[in-house]
């Protein structure tokens, strides 16, 4: 027989293809061996270290800021239960944390845990995620100390040269060598032993608790002494209610990240099993316990709703005259920087040692110090990396990355208790050092083979003999490569099996029921229906696999999995469940940039994979072996450390207990698969922009608009002011902003310490992690229509610099960019050559145009153009209509041989040439506003409108771009989302009808966004509340005097919208028989609506009366209005989730 056996070729199909992705390793298979070259970390930490570094790399400068922002948008008074509820929260992992820690005490924490008990695919992955998360986070960390230090040296208008940003010409980048500096520090200090840098460590967490309780202690003065004034406002101590305090704890949850950092030194720690638990949950008690004390004092020195959302802390002491105190809170969050530093710093090359050691990575990552006995190789090149990334790039937009990897990492450490408990992996038939232990067999066969050569040339064994290597080979390939239901011990216990198999099914029925939940939960762009399935399909799932699990029995190898006698997590499986179910949720809420970007880096970390990690595995070193054992190798003695199991101890074939492989296999496959499932989601793609007007009477709830652009896939949006619950809305949704400054604002910004002002209070307010992911800022809008008799030609340019230079001075230069959206008029052709190539600048603003153009290139900035093709046809009888469109039905405009068929690509190139004339004709265009109104004049109609559309998404969709700029995509914000009723009607009775949807959200026409042309409408808004089904109609019958109905007609469109009743527009026809009584019925309702049904509104000197009876027509609507309310009726996801927990808490005390 020979090497037939393991001739090379796979078999098995996909199942040999997958294989590789599921098989795990043993607890100390990573061991280090001297003989190999490596040497162990030292074993020099003990619980103080460890909960230095636990709080240390928890409470970072977040805690200084959170409780601002949380108080005035979330919790309120109710801050402190917010944080309670999100340590809670964090226990839960924290318990699961405890449990691997101390069973598996290894280098390289959820990677290595997950190794061990889901499998090599899912393991990589999760650690490939880890490397981005700290990486990125040191990064972000050390970039955010600078601008605290600046205050102790004249603050951010005079900072020294060593902590000064640099702006490198001609480029977005914005350097800060002080953090690439403070980095290698840090790695220096890291590279000296655990022992130095966690006593440093210990240093500067013991620094910042002192601040903290300096801000417990003296705030706690300060309240006995002026009454807790924050606790006497009006509106109670929940004034946003139970689902202000839960999604206060969901955002406050992030503040407890970090303390994993102390599983990754889990082979530091002198004894594991007693210390690592300790650690962990001492960490995590300190930190909801400081952030406790900290919210009751500063909630209660001062109002919430009055609270700085940028200094809360800080603030608060400076109202009570104690300036002096800034400073100390100011150093509290500089060490609190410096410490997350160091805790970002320090789980990462140790989990590339993780890797490496198992053959993932190259073994160039696994080198350990001799002297030091530290991983210097590894520290040093993810140091320098880091430091790069802090140095030349502002990572805040990438910063929701760090939050991905940490709760991919907790979500699995929750699952990888589940199955440790109830299919807890087998021993692998192979010795704790695993390579030792193939090197040790692999001598004594090449030793065997050189003497059967020589002593048995014909190659002829013992039949016997064969027949049992044969069996035994057998065996070993079968627990290697199928691990998760395959038993080592009672292999003739069906009913062992029988529960395994259960178990396993009951796993993965929890992952995927748990996907439905925080699925349905979220995504409200789902049709009710489907929701409403997904919860009770999720529930089902979740619920019948929790009984499942209560109801068999754990597997006994539990208690001997790996380094017994350590914590063991309580109240399985119900704490592990509720554990997944929440990081799941948030994970699923992060919101699609985040989600792209992290797809990204991890469709890398795939191909790194397949490309290396998976053949130079070190299991794959295990599979080679057994699968090229020969059959006359002898049988195992005492001497070698290998177990087999014997013929006599197998079920034979053709018993009906035993299970088939098939069948064990799929049942692997789909729990490595549901995992993969939670812990990835898909991400929308980019998408459109599209602007959002509120100059509504009865505008949408922003949390509803907000919904209605994620359902869309509407990812880009300007807003013409930063209103604060316009903001709070898109805080955490991922959408691109563009926020405006009026053009009324524009001399004040004139002023640099304004314009610094309203950045700060407009944009920096908003950029942290999980706030509004704001792109542009626009200064103006149209700031140059001739109309306005240049009342802004001297203020816009002023503005405009001050603005950018503001957001430089803030940091965020690099990443936010000022722009000014003008409309089309600034730029035109000669009357003598009116084609696109002879475009210029306006003559008499060509000057000042060029600066701004200039302006703009220096500064990164895009030239942003406002172009109507429906103005074109509006203001010019003799414009033809086709040209207007896309479809191609208009004589072309000839110029230099290219043909122009549409007034889109004619206007956007004489832009472009007018760039060209100023030298800068590869400046970046935006499109700020295009779009087609509805109503209000003859071509102001829907079916033109979906015409334009289609034509206009159809082309983009195709990257088709423009003659001057082919198969370029170009950056388009539909103008606009709703219908406005307040907007003024100067320029035409169409201004307020250019939404794509109606005033209430939902679709006037069928538009496809995707560009593909499919008939369907987008998708309305939802959970919109309206007045209730009442008009207010003329009454012919009423005792009012008939001759003044003109005075009332005048007097209700006065107060309301009755453009539609304009020539032209869908209500015209009303009055056919000229009566007047349909036009007057229209203006009343609008009237009645617009004031909310109030008493009298509906009198109009008795010649109006209220009905239930719908007056619409087929042509005219008569609208209910919205009825508007502070509250969002939309059912709050954070309910749902909150339901669920009391659902398992009932089922647990049942």
């Amino acid at each position: 027989m020979g090497f037939e056996a393991g001739s090379g070729k796979e078999t098995g199909g996909v199942g040999a293809g997958f294989r590789f992705l599921t098989r795990r390793k043993q607890v100390d298979s990573d061991r280090v061996r001297d003989r190999g070259g490596y040497h162990q970390l030292a074993k020099a930490l003990s619980v103080p270290e460890l909960v230095a570094i636990g709080v240390g790399a928890t409470i970072g400068a977040g805690v200084y800021v959170l409780v601002g922002t949380v108080a005035r948008e979330h919790a309120g008074p109710a801050l402190t239960i917010s944080f309670l509820i999100a340590g809670i929260a964090a226990a839960l992992s924290a318990f699961c944390y405890a449990e691997l820690a101390s069973r598996c005490p290894s280098a390289g924490s959820a990677y290595h845990y997950s190794y061990i008990c889901v499998g090599e695919g899912v393991a990589w992955l999760i650690g490939w995620a880890l490397i981005l998360e700290y990486t990125i986070g040191g990064a972000a960390v050390a970039r955010g100390i600078s601008p605290n230090l600046v205050l102790f040296f004249g603050g951010q208008d005079s900072p020294p040269s060593f902590l000064a940003r640099a702006h490198i010409p001609g480029t977005d980048i914005v350097v800060d060598p002080c953090a690439a500096v403070l980095i290698l520090i840090v790695i220096g200090l890291l590279c000296l032993g655990i022992k130095k840098s966690s006593f440093v460590q210990a240093i500067v967490t013991a620094a910042n608790v002192c601040v903290l309780l300096f801000v417990i202690i003296a705030g706690g003065y300060i309240g006995f002494q002026t009454g807790w004034v924050g606790y006497t406002v009006n509106g109670g101590y929940f004034p946003y209610g139970v689902n202000g305090v839960l999604a206060g704890s969901a955002t406050v949850f992030f503040s407890y990240i970090g303390f994993d950092a102390v599983a990754s030194t889990a082979e530091e720690v002198k004894n594991p099993q007693r210390d690592l638990p300790l650690g962990i949950a001492t960490s995590v008690s300190i930190c909801c316990l400081l952030y406790m004390m900290v919210s009751v004092v500063v909630v209660g020195l001062v109002p919430y709703f009055a609270m700085d959302p940028d200094t809360p802390i800080a603030s608060v002491f400076a109202r009570n005259d104690m300036q002096w105190a800034v400073y100390i809170i100011t150093s509290g969050a500089v060490l609190a920087l410096c410490s997350a530093l160091m805790g970002s710093l320090l789980p990462q090359p140790r989990i590339l040692m993780a890797m490496a050691r198992d053959g993932l990575l190259p073994s160039f990552f696994s080198d350990v110090n001799k002297r030091t006995q530290v991983p210097v190789k590894s520290t040093i090149l993810t140091g320098i990396f880091a430091a790069s990334l802090a140095f030349f790039m502002d990572v805040s937009q990438l910063a929701g990355i760090v939050s991905v990897g940490t709760l991919l990492a907790f979500t699995i450490v929750a699952v990888s208790i589940l199955i440790l408990r109830y299919i807890p992996p087998d021993e692998v038939p192979l010795p704790s050092s695993l390579r030792e232990s193939i090197d040790s067999v692999s001598f004594r066969y090449s030793v065997r083979h050189n003497n059967a050569e020589k002593t048995d040339p014909t190659g002829i064994k013992d039949s016997n003999q064969n027949q049992h290597d044969v069996s035994s080979q057998a065996i070993i390939k079968e627990s290697v490569e199928y691990p998760l239901i395959v038993k080592e011990n009672n292999q003739d216990d069906s009913n062992e099996q029988t529960r395994r198999r259960k178990a396993a099914w009951s796993i993965a029925s929890i992952c995927v029921g748990v996907v439905f939940l925080t699925t349905s939960a979220s995504y409200a762009f789902l049709p009710v229906f489907v929701r409403y399935l997904a919860c009770f399909i999720g529930g089902l799932l979740v619920l019948g696999g929790l009984v499942v699990l209560s109801w068999i029995d754990q597997d006994d190898g539990r208690h001997k999995f790996g380094h017994a006698g350590g914590f063991i997590c309580p109240f399985v499986p119900f704490l592990p469940v509720c554990c997944i179910l929440v990081n799941a949720y948030l994970l699923v809420n992060l919101g699609a940039g985040t989600w792209l970007r992290v797809s990204i880096w991890l469709l890398v970390g795939v191909l790194v994979y397949l490309f290396y990690g998976r053949s130079h595995s070190t299991l794959t070193d295990v599979l080679v072996f057994l699968r090229f054992l020969p059959s006359y190798y002898p049988p195992p003695s005492r001497n070698i450390p290998i177990r087999l199991r014997y013929q006599s101890d197998i079920p034979s074939s053709s018993s009906s207990n035993l299970p088939c492989p098939c069948s064990d296999m799929a049942g692997n496959r789909f729990l490595v698969v549901s995992v993969l499932v939670v812990g990835l989601c898909s991400a929308m793609a980019q998408g459109l922009g599209v602007n959002w007007g509120t100059m509504a009477s009865h505008p949408l709830p922003p949390k509803i608009v907000v919904q209605l652009l994620k359902d869309n896939g509407i990812n880009k949006v300007k807003i013409f002011d930063a209103d604060s619950s316009t903001m709070k809305a898109l805080a955490g949704s991922d959408i691109e902003v563009m926020v405006a400054i009026p053009n009324n604002m524009l001399r004040t910004m004139n002023d640099y310490d304004a314009a610094r002002d309203w950045v700060k209070t407009n944009v920096t307010r908003y950029n942290f992690e999980g706030g509004v992911n704001i792109k542009y800022v626009a200064v103006g809008n149209e700031p140059f229509l001739s109309s306005y008799n240049g009342s802004f030609l001297n203020v816009t340019f002023p503005a405009l610099k001050n603005i950018q230079n503001a957001l430089n001075d803030a940091g965020v230069g690099g990443s936010i960019k000022a722009t000014v959206p003008l409309n089309a008029d600034v730029y035109n052709s000669p009357d003598s050559n009116p084609v696109p190539s002879a475009g210029r600048f306006r003559t008499d603003i060509s000057d000042l145009m060029t600066e701004i153009v200039r302006f703009l290139n220096q500064s990164g900035a895009p030239f942003t153009v406002n172009i109507y093709p429906f103005l074109s046809l509006y203001g010019n009888p003799n414009f033809p209509v086709e040209f207007a469109f896309f479809d191609g039905g208009s004589d072309p405009v000839v110029d230099n041989g290219i043909q122009y068929t549409n007034v889109l690509d004619a206007n956007f190139d004489t832009l472009v040439s007018a760039l060209k004339g100023v030298g800068l004709g590869d400046l970046p265009i935006i499109v700020g506003e295009v779009g087609w109104p509805t109503d209000g004049d003859k071509n102001a109609k829907a079916s033109y409108a979906q015409r334009f559309y289609d034509g206009l998404l159809k082309r983009l969709a195709a990257n088709h771009g423009t003659p001057l700029r082919p198969n370029q995509y170009i950056e388009v914000y539909l103008f606009s989302l709703v219908d406005e009723d307040a907007k003024s009607v100067q320029p035409g009775n169409f201004e307020r009808h250019w939404g794509v949807l109606k005033y209430d959200g939902q679709p006037k026409y069928n538009m496809d966004l995707s560009g593909q042309g499919q008939a369907k409408t987008l998708v309305p808004a939802k959970d919109v509340k309206y007045l209730p089904r009442k008009w207010c109609v003329f009454d012919p019958n009423g005792d009012g005097n008939v001759s003044t109905l003109g005075d009332q007609i005048t007097f209700a469109c006065t107060w309301s919208d009755c453009t539609a009743l304009g020539y032209g527009s869908t209500c015209n026809g009303l009055d056919g028989n000229g009566n007047g009584n349909g036009n007057a019925s229209f203006a009343f309702n609008m009237y009645y609506q617009v004031q909310n049904h109030q008493e009298l509104s509906c009198y109009f000197q008795g010649l109006a009366t209220e009905t239930t009876q719908d007056p619409s027509t087929a042509d005219c609507n008569f609208t209910v209005q919205i009825a508007t309310s502070p509250a969002d009726a939309s059912m709050k996801p954070l309910l749902v989730v909150f339901m669920m927990y009391a659902y398992v808490v009932a089922l647990l005390l049942l």
